[in-house]
């Protein structure tokens, strides 16, 4: 059965959304480490290690698309951390899908731990406007080179 495209692209969009607004409040509170409410370069490194390895299931040093898949589905906002989520499967595969193509720098298919952090130090530069070395909250919750959602 083919789903129509308009369906496909409006899932993904809230699904997206929806995994966004979740992430960023969950990433911001488990990378700031020390509490004092902003992110500097070392607890950002330290939090990005973490996450690769919550990502990393089967700890091969690479980030699958299928492992991908799987941490989507417990990052959905509003749900219990690590609990999944029946969302469609078109959806998903396509968020996933896509940040593999995005961090996947030597075209193997995974994002390893070094694309990672790569990809990770981008984000952190890009959402460091003012570029101190530290995110506070209202620059972490927006978008590199977007407005306040």
């Amino acid at each position: 059965m083919r789903v129509a495209a308009p369906i496909v692209s409006m899932t993904l969009l809230l699904f997206t959304t929806c995994v966004d607004a979740q992430t960023r409040e969950d990433t911001f509170r488990r990378a700031d480490r020390n509490g004092d409410g902003v992110i500097d370069r070392e607890e950002n490194a330290a939090f990005v290690d973490v996450d690769f390895n919550e990502r990393d299931a089967d700890r091969d040093g690479k980030i699958s698309h299928a492992e991908l898949q799987v941490w989507l589905r417990t990052h959905v906002y509003g749900q219990q951390p690590g609990t999944p989520v029946a969302l469609p499967t078109a959806a998903v595969s396509a968020v996933a899908a896509t940040d593999i193509q995005q961090k996947d720098l030597d075209g193997d298919g995974f994002i390893s731990r070094d694309e990672h952090r790569k990809a990770a130090k981008q984000f952190f530069r890009a959402l460091d406007r003012n570029g101190d070395g530290r995110l506070t909250h209202n620059e972490f919750g927006r978008p590199p080179g977007g407005q306040r959602q």
